[in-house]
């Protein structure tokens, strides 16, 4: 069977949870199926990222699109030419709107306090603010001319991908993966502006419909938990959706450390706000607690950051330690303390599974372990400022609990999360008759 891959992000290396997450799919795919990837290459970095993986899958077709690529125009769906229009004219209506509500309140929120917009982290990094995911004129023209190339199925990646679908041909079966629910994360952040407006509303109802409407031309709509799946299927109801975990390894679990040390550690990269929002939340409002109590251990953060956000972040809390990209992750977490502060987003978090078969025990929120089927006895799950550092300090001063929580959470994981039934519910998505 012929396969088309349709991603924004290439793969590689595996140095987030989504590369992860996709790599490990699209490798068991290809060993089955005829596979053809199509990338969308912004800069030398990512060019040399798929060199590496031409390597890896030697049986896989590549169609890298560059900005220099020239394609035969080809004609779009009016629909889609449509909304390039809606695009261009409303960001430009919202953004003014934005910027104007940013400066004074509204009659509506009359009695709110002003906040400046530096002042307010998460709106100032909110996708709420940022320009609609449309590619240029020419990569439209690069995916409407691949896409003819005979394919059973398509498959798009990621949110940013998602309106793609209406450059398809009508023949071929069209699969999305929800790696992210945008319109929860959208009203996830939006709770947390400090100062809300009208026009962020607005724009958070426009972008969920826009997102809803897209959703409605595939075939079949892959969600990683059960949790996004309901979600979904709460505002459409006819929304095909089949729930398939990310494909994940559990053959190498490392045991809980016999010594384990003192010291925590955060996984995930800056450049995914949720992960910054988690560290700012957690230096702003825990650690404070935690040195009340005496408490003041070294957080190692794995994974990159932008510049920026690391002085920011050093500013509140100096024994931040930033680590970059971990060769061995399991090595290097194994035994610290995993804290997830996570408040914002959807989908499964390969930083929990990640932590479970490194032998990390972990203290998490209830949006951070979202899906998954822990409870209690496996993981510290906490919510407000005041547990988290109380799980904090518990934890570390409780060398038996640290490793009663590692044993239990990997007789769960191996038990649930088996690789090779992972592989075939997915692996089972392309089989043109599950279409009929």
């Amino acid at each position: 069977m012929k396969i088309l891959f349709i991603l924004q992000y290439i793969p590689y290396p595996l140095d987030s949870g989504g590369n992860q997450a996709t790599f490990s799919m699209i490798d068991a795919i290809r060993k089955k199926h005829e596979v053809s990837l199509i990338f969308y290459l912004k800069h030398n970095a990512e060019r040399k990222a798929m060199n590496a993986l031409k390597k890896e899958w030697d049986n896989v077709t590549f169609y890298a699109y560059r900005n220099l690529c020239s394609q035969e125009s080809q004609p779009h769906s009016i629909y889609f030419r449509l909304l390039n229009a809606i695009n261009r004219t409303t960001n430009r209506k919202i953004q003014r709107r934005i910027r104007k509500n940013s400066q004074k309140n509204s009659g509506a929120y009359k009695n709110t306090k002003p906040i400046a917009l530096e002042e307010d982290f998460v709106r100032e990094n909110s996708l709420l603010n940022h320009e609609l995911p449309f590619f240029p004129t020419e990569f439209q023209n690069f995916v409407w001319s691949i896409s003819r190339k005979g394919f059973d199925i398509i498959q798009i990646e990621f949110y940013e991908c998602l309106q793609l679908v209406y450059l398809l041909p009508p023949e071929p079966k069209k699969i999305f993966i929800q790696h992210e629910i945008r319109f929860v994360r959208n009203k996830n952040e939006l709770d947390l502006f400090l100062d809300k407006h009208p026009s962020d509303e607005f724009r958070y109802q426009f972008l969920k419909d826009m997102e809803l409407k897209a959703l409605s031309h595939y075939n079949k709509i892959v969600a990683l938990t059960e949790v996004d799946k309901q979600v979904m299927l709460k505002e459409d109801k006819n929304l095909n959706i089949y729930v398939s975990p990310a494909i994940v390894s559990t053959q190498k679990f490392l045991p809980a450390a016999e010594e384990p040390t003192s010291e925590l550690v955060y996984i995930g990269g800056g450049f995914h706000f949720p992960n910054a929002d988690g560290i700012m939340w957690f230096c702003k409002e825990i650690d404070p607690l935690l040195k009340k109590a005496g408490c003041n251990p070294t957080i190692n953060i794995v994974g990159n950051w932008n510049k920026e956000i690391q002085e920011k972040l050093l500013k509140i809390k100096p024994n931040l330690h930033f680590t970059g990209f971990v060769d061995d992750l399991g090595a290097y977490i194994n035994g610290k303390i995993s804290i997830i502060p996570l408040r914002i987003g959807s989908g499964m978090r390969m930083k929990i599974l990640d932590s479970i078969s490194s032998g990390s025990p972990i203290i998490t929120t209830s949006k951070g372990y979202e899906g998954l089927p822990l409870t209690p006895n496996e993981c510290m799950i906490v919510d407000s400022p005041e547990e988290f550092a109380a799980a904090i300090i518990e934890l570390l001063a409780n060398k038996e609990l640290q490793k009663q929580l590692v044993n239990n959470a990997q007789q769960k994981f191996s038990n649930i999360f088996n690789f090779e039934e992972m592989r075939s519910k997915r692996l089972a998505l392309y089989k043109l008759d599950s279409y009929e």
